[in-house]
């Protein structure tokens, strides 16, 4: 038994070549069976729990290969033989590039895992969804050029001058599309700061509208009229950006000129008159009702309220409303208009409806 043990083939005894065979077999089996607790076990515990990180485990197990798991075994096992240069160089090869993409499959995994968590805890949230999906095609794309340098280190380039050369690159790159990069960092402020979402009226310098996508370059905006707007990410973040989507109460200012010859005690009433005509509209919070001044053809009076809603025609509608009832109620004291009424909101006004 022994002599059958000792006989020598390819430079190594039997024992030696069942020692190597059963490292492999047994590396198989173990990463083998390891691998399928974790998909079918795991992924059935990890449907009840609200971890993510069991979750992580089971997609990056599943994204396993076995060429993977039989390289690992190969190379748990060839270092007990005695292998001849040029055959263990291209064994090398084999096992550097079956590991790398390994490798890049598993980074992939972790991206997409990353993003899918992302989707369903910001559910509705348009804006960050697509624009988080553009960011993960850039991270592949550096992924993948890091396992690419990493993978020609392992074999054994120079890869020194390749860096140099990609730094010297790079730079010159960076420098010929700094605006580029501006809106693709301005993107990621607008992901993770959220002045605004897909959906909001927004108003930015003389321009008006919905926010419709928000991408890594540019936010298109449908404005009032119809025609739609594209803005550059670092321009909009550079500009006072008014969110009407976010308005929670609207204070609106009116102001009531009467005739100059109007009767100090008539005057006087036209206060407390214009708050009761304002605190009979709904839903409306009173603010103030004051003579103002005294210009040269009128007595200006102004009447201060809160709108309490966002929406925009509920507004108008108050605002008519109070109109129609400051007409009925002159018209009935005897109180002339020495002008048309001005009339100030913290809205889109004149720029449509929000």
């Amino acid at each position: 038994m022994h002599g059958v043990l000792d006989y020598s083939w390819r430079g190594n005894s039997v024992s030696t070549w069942l020692t190597a065979l059963g490292l492999f077999i047994g590396t198989l089996v173990v990463l083998g069976a390891a691998r399928w607790v974790i998909v079918r076990r795991l992924s059935a515990i990890a449907a009840r729990t609200t971890n993510w990180g069991d979750d992580l485990v089971v997609d990056l197990a599943r994204r396993t290969r076995w060429s993977f798991i039989v390289v690992v075994a190969l190379a748990i096992a060839l270092p007990t033989l005695a292998i001849d240069p040029a055959v263990q160089r291209v064994i090398h090869w084999v096992l550097v590039l079956g590991a790398m993409l390994q490798l890049l499959l598993w980074g992939n995994g972790v991206i997409s895992f990353s993003v899918h968590q992302y989707r369903r805890s910001r559910q509705g949230d348009l804006t960050s969804v697509a624009t988080i999906q553009g960011f993960a095609l850039l991270i592949r794309i550096g992924l993948a050029g890091l396992v690419l340098i990493l993978t020609l280190d392992l074999l054994g380039f120079q890869i020194t001058t390749l860096i140099a050369g990609l730094g010297i690159t790079g730079v010159a790159i960076a420098l010929a599309v700094q605006n580029v990069l501006g809106d693709l960092f301005a993107a990621m402020s607008i992901v993770f700061d959220k002045p605004f979402v897909i959906g909001d009226f927004i108003v930015v310098d003389n321009f008006s509208g919905t926010v419709e996508h928000v991408g890594l370059k540019t936010t298109r905006v449908r404005s009032v009229d119809g025609e739609q707007i594209i803005i550059a990410n670092a321009d909009l973040l550079r500009s006072r950006i008014r969110n009407f989507r976010r308005l929670v109460e609207r204070r609106v200012v009116l102001v009531y000129r009467a005739a100059l010859d109007t009767p100090e005690s008539t005057a006087a009433r036209i206060p407390a008159m214009l708050r009761e005509i304002v605190e009979r509209q709904q839903p409306v919070r009173f603010d103030r009702a004051h003579l103002r001044g005294i210009g040269e053809t009128a007595l200006e009076f102004e009447v201060v309220y809160i709108v309490l809603t966002p929406d925009y025609n509920a507004h108008m509608d108050i605002q008519q409303a109070i109109h129609l009832a400051v007409l009925e109620r002159f018209a009935a004291q005897g109180i002339a208009l020495a002008a048309v009424y001005r009339a100030v909101a913290t809205g889109p006004g004149a720029r449509g409806q929000v």
